[in-house]
């Protein structure tokens, strides 16, 4: 975990000096939270570590002790001694408060830091990870919570019941990789899918949209099966179906954290490339959508950024 080490410059042997240094201070995270707690509550706790288990990243970083005003750290106040003494009472209170659903097999790691502020009160510092992409809950008031901005948020139960299908789901997502191969006058990248959702996806089709700011670039999208669709999409550069996971003409599931080789995305020549492809990938239980950006500069060096994937499931649908 890489969220404190950014705040402090360290990850572990923190001093009361330490949390000094970041008084006053606004830090762009939405992984970062602060807590003062003037009386210890773990359903407070529990909140926030539940959102930061179920964001994006499922990772965050609360500190237990100061005082918050506008987002800033103001003041060094601790948590009294005699409600939480060491961190392994604290570890297994949230520990046991902590619920999942799917049932977890892999625990989330938590990983915390006791700083002494005086002989009376403590600084906590608490990191977490999660190791499933369940939907994570507190037992202790039997919520979900989500992290929106730099927020912890209730759910309500129709929202709650969304996310378990959508984390129980499938979400199959495309990744592509330069070739080991050198070429003087293109490039190719290697194009495949992986299913990062919890179930197998099932007769997965991928709509593949193509932009290119380059009119003199030749664009080849080589595959096993698929089928051009450029003439019915005249503001893309060029539009295919394409079928994911036959094998011996029989469609094979996608199972979870499995990845598949579809084919090559070949672009020559290989300087000033700009391509916008917009994903959306199908199966029986919903849609993935996300978007890939492939540039080249003017000696053919190459650099790609993908979106953060955008899942729907065909289950529920909001209703007004």
């Amino acid at each position: 975990m890489l969220i404190m080490q950014s705040i402090f410059g360290k990850n572990q042997d923190l001093t009361l000096e330490d949390i000094r240094t970041i008084l006053n201070k606004k830090f762009e995270l939405q992984t970062l939270e602060y807590k003062e707690l003037k009386s210890f509550n773990i359903k407070q706790v529990m909140k926030t570590v539940v959102a930061f288990l179920n964001s994006y990243d499922g990772q965050g970083c609360l500190i237990l002790g100061l005082e918050e005003e506008k987002g800033l750290p103001k003041s060094i106040n601790g948590i009294d001694i005699s409600e939480v003494q060491s961190i392994p009472q604290l570890n297994a209170m949230i520990t046991k408060n902590l619920g999942a659903i799917p049932k977890l097999i892999y625990s989330p790691i938590i990983i915390s830091h006791l700083i002494p502020v005086n002989s009376e009160k403590n600084i906590f510092v608490i990191e977490i990870e999660r190791k499933e992409d369940c939907v994570y809950y507190s037992k202790k008031d039997s919520v979900v919570y989500i992290r929106r901005n730099d927020e912890s948020h209730r759910l309500d139960p129709p929202e709650a019941l969304d996310l378990v299908f959508k984390k129980s789901s499938s979400k199959v997502v495309v990744g592509v990789n330069k070739t080991t191969h050198t070429y003087s006058n293109r490039i190719e990248l290697e194009w495949g899918y992986m299913n990062k959702g919890n179930s197998p996806a099932i007769d997965v089709t991928s709509i593949i949209k193509i932009i290119s700011n380059n009119p003199k670039q030749e664009i080849l999208f080589e595959g096993r099966t698929k089928v051009d669709l450029s003439h019915l999409h005249p503001l893309f550069t060029q539009v295919y179906e394409v079928s994911v996971g036959f094998k011996e003409d029989i469609q094979a599931p996608l199972y979870p954290n499995v990845g598949v080789l579809w084919g090559k995305l070949i672009i020559s020549p290989r300087e000033n490339a700009n391509l916008l492809i917009d994903i959306e990938n199908y199966d029986r239980q919903g849609v993935t959508k996300h978007q890939l950006k492939i540039k080249t500069d003017t000696i053919g060096n190459l650099q790609i950024e993908t979106t953060e994937p955008e899942h729907s499931t065909y289950f529920l649908t909001n209703q007004n």
